[in-house]
């Protein structure tokens, strides 16, 4: 590795916060489709079992990508991959998780939203 200290600067909270982000657009995103195809509007009452499941939709993805960031992490302090190699792969699994729920934008995202809140 050129100059041998390329992996000693980890950004700590900032890939945290990134990495939570992720998961909570893509929890969001889901929640969204979820209500959508339930037919429940926003101003409708949810049981206590839909607030779970709202909760389980929302949060598993934050989950699942705080321990692919904690893994990634490792291996940046492990020596095997680089922080460029780090944040290219941070890219690549948002925007494939992105894709594969149709978001290719932030216009896509204010736009489920409009069509549940229909105030677009």
């Amino acid at each position: 590795m050129p100059g041998g200290n390329e992996n000693r600067d980890e950004p700590g909270l900032a890939l945290f916060l990134v990495w939570c982000v992720l998961g909570f657009v893509v929890g969001w995103t889901l929640n969204v489709r979820y209500a959508q195809s339930m037919g429940i509007g926003p101003e409708d009452e949810i049981s206590g079992e839909q607030f779970a499941v709202f909760s389980v939709i929302l949060l598993a993805p934050v989950s699942v990508f705080l321990r692919i960031g904690g893994q990634l992490g490792k291996e940046v302090r492990r020596g095997r991959i680089s922080w460029a190699t780090y944040w290219a792969t941070l890219f690549g699994i948002a925007a494939s998780a992105l894709a594969l729920l149709g978001v290719s934008g932030v216009d896509d995202l204010v736009g489920e939203w409009c069509r549940y809140d229909n105030v677009c």
